[in-house]
């Protein structure tokens, strides 16, 4: 799962990538990998979030 605008979301892809201690060479878990799809998501999300934040108001 991945946070997107306090959101928790599922990643599109399948793939996993182990976790590992570099001290000790043991796997302490695993991460779903995202892919292209989550990167545009997180990217729209933020540029959303941006524009929102900064939006400019004319009275």
């Amino acid at each position: 799962m991945r946070l997107l605008t306090g959101t928790w979301v599922t990643p599109h892809d399948t793939k996993q990538q182990d976790i590992v201690d570099p001290s000790t060479e043991t796997v302490v878990g695993q991460v779903t990998l995202g892919n292209e799809r989550d990167v545009n998501d997180a990217v729209a999300a933020a540029k959303k979030r941006l524009h929102s934040v900064f939006a400019v108001h004319r009275y």
